[in-house]
């Protein structure tokens, strides 16, 4: 995937970011640590990763040979 935003976090204002970004026909992919949630994207047809905004998969993504992928990083916290 090249030119894409992750969001990190998929609770409500996750979801809603989500429904926007599909509604634009953006291209994303939501993490969330929380199998729940991830489980959530999977049965909307949502292309999801479970994991940690601070697993080294993420840290990889941020590095300086890989930014020029990913376009924005959306960081969600827990109480939305």
């Amino acid at each position: 995937m090249k030119g894409h935003y992750i969001i990190y976090g998929y609770g409500d204002v996750g979801k809603a970011v989500a429904a926007e970004f599909k509604r634009e026909g953006v291209n994303f992919v939501v993490m969330d640590r929380d199998p729940e949630q991830t489980e959530s994207a999977f049965e909307e047809d949502v292309p999801h990763l479970v994991g940690d905004a601070a697993d080294e998969v993420l840290i990889a993504l941020g590095s300086e040979e890989h930014l020029d992928r990913l376009r924005r990083f959306v960081e969600v916290g827990e109480a939305d």
